[in-house]
């Protein structure tokens, strides 16, 4: 395990005894995923329906679970308004941890509403990690790992290929972690693939880490040796009960459209 840097712990959360489940999350930026920044757009909504079905789960299961955020665009902040809902549905059940690769990160996004929720969100998190004071071409590998390293299970919105996302995957499943895949298209995603990039294993078949034996295969004639367990792919095998369609009394609001976000009682809604 890599030294995890010193995190600033604002709030507790658990009482001393405890023991959280540790949840992280990888995934694709919106650049590869056909541009759709938006998180009101349908996709996003029916992706954080299904990671808020995960959490759901886990909270049942575990009883108290330690949820980490890259906060990049995308999958990333997309995790981060579901864990936000979720530890105001369950005060004391769920911490957020925001793991930070250097305190500039939103330094070249372009939209000012995105960068305002970056901020509320991180200012909002019971924990925040950071990897380094300013950006360097380390942080935010550094980043994936020390995330890694802290979780039980990761989930990850990965397309098979070897991607950023794709070696992350093989890092987790290096550490023999818990590994919950969920493909861009099942979600509508165009993904946009570089055609000189391997497509590293059908992830429709994949979910367990201990059925598969696949991170001393990453790179290696660009394919992951399968296990016995598959991944039940797909949004249809999921309750949507993440607010979706109605109001933001219980987290994030995905049907109000527009670029802003505005506080509800339990989460976001987007503005009208």
């Amino acid at each position: 395990m890599n030294n995890y840097p010193q995190g600033e712990g604002l709030n507790p959360v658990f009482p001393n005894n405890v023991k959280p489940y540790l949840l992280g999350l990888t995934g694709h930026r919106p650049k590869k995923l056909g541009n759709v920044y938006d998180l009101n757009d349908p996709r996003w909504q029916n992706f954080m329906q299904d990671l808020n079905q995960v959490l759901e789960q886990r909270i049942q299961e575990y009883g108290y679970v330690e949820c980490h955020s890259g906060m990049a665009l995308g999958a990333d902040m997309a995790w981060a308004l579901v864990i936000q809902s979720a530890r105001e549905r369950y005060p004391g059940q769920v911490k957020f941890v925001a793991d930070i690769p250097n305190p500039d990160q939103p330094a070249k996004w372009t939209s000012p509403e995105t960068v305002a929720l970056f901020y509320d969100l991180v200012d909002n998190a019971d924990e925040r990690v950071t990897y380094a004071p300013t950006y360097t071409k380390e942080c935010l590998n550094d980043r994936n790992i020390g995330m890694i390293d802290h979780s039980d299970e990761v989930i990850a919105l990965w397309d098979g290929t070897a991607s950023g996302t794709g070696h992350a995957v093989a890092y987790a499943e290096s550490l023999n972690k818990f590994i919950k895949v969920l493909h861009p298209e099942q979600y509508g995603f165009e993904v946009k693939r570089d055609p000189r990039t391997p497509v590293v294993d059908n992830t429709q078949n994949y979910n367990h880490p201990n059925g598969n034996n696949f991170g001393n295969n990453y790179g290696q004639s660009g394919g992951y040796s399968r296990g016995n367990n598959g991944y039940n792919g797909g949004g249809n095998n999921y309750n949507r009960g993440y607010n979706g369609n109605n109001g933001g009394n219980n987290g994030y609001n995905g049907n109000n459209s527009g670029s802003n976000y505005s506080r509800g009682n339990h989460g976001y809604t987007g503005n009208n």
